[in-house]
């Protein structure tokens, strides 16, 4: 469990300081070392408890924590409800093994800015880093499918253009405005005109809350069912 701020030689000053809470050794150390590799991103500190974390944002104000769901003095979502009202600044990113539905949603809910499983790549993993820091919402892409999809004629993404929903399933993968456009061949304006009506459709405000809303909806659509 080491807390001491490590600065590798070669890092640009102004890169990306990560705190990493994660209690098996091998899994945190193996991370912390992936991220290392990565030009621009640095690893302030890298514990295994919610205790520990909470103190870490203290005392060396990370630019994003990567959190385990489970922990040994509480449980990754409450950790970061905890984070995102005593430290606020901090942008969180669950890293789980776990791709239930109620998790990812759970934990936006308590304010994290993204939802990845262990399983991610390497590239991925700093994607999503970079991408979280850039103020999106990411989820992992093997849980974003059929998410922005209408599955009834009782959901409000019903009432979504195919534009929209084209939208929101980017948005769901953690993609920049820029990136959107490209993908959709509009200009930024356009994208920022469309997420805009998005939002009010979806009754949300940001990025986030749209991701999470969409995540809602599934699973109520889910549990209507046979």
């Amino acid at each position: 469990m080491d807390t001491t701020p490590r600065i590798p030689t070669g890092r640009t000053h102004a890169a990306l300081r990560i705190l990493l809470v994660e209690d098996h050794t091998i899994v945190r150390e193996g991370t912390r070392e992936l991220l290392e590799r990565e030009n621009g991103i640095d690893v302030a500190a890298a514990v295994a408890t919610g205790e520990e974390a909470l103190r870490a944002c203290r005392e060396l104000a990370p630019d994003i924590a990567l959190v385990d769901l489970h922990l040994p003095d509480m449980d990754g979502i409450s950790l970061i409800r905890l984070m995102s009202r005593t430290a606020p600044r901090v942008r969180t990113l669950m890293l789980s093994a776990f791709g239930d539905p109620i998790y990812v949603t759970h934990a936006l809910a308590a304010g994290a800015s993204g939802y990845l499983l262990k399983t991610a790549s390497p590239e991925e993993l700093a994607s999503a880093v970079r991408a979280v820091a850039a103020g999106a919402a990411v989820i992992d892409r093997s849980l974003a499918p059929g998410l922005a999809a209408p599955g009834s004629t009782q959901s409000p993404l019903q009432n979504l253009s195919q534009r929209e929903q084209e939208l929101l399933g980017l948005l769901v993968n953690g993609k920049s405005n820029k990136e959107i456009a490209k993908t959709l061949d509009l200009s930024v304006r356009t994208v920022e005109s469309y997420a805009s009506h998005l939002y009010v459709k979806l009754n949300v405000r940001t990025r986030t809350e749209a991701v999470l809303a969409a995540l809602k909806l599934r699973e109520d659509v889910q549990g209507d069912g046979p």
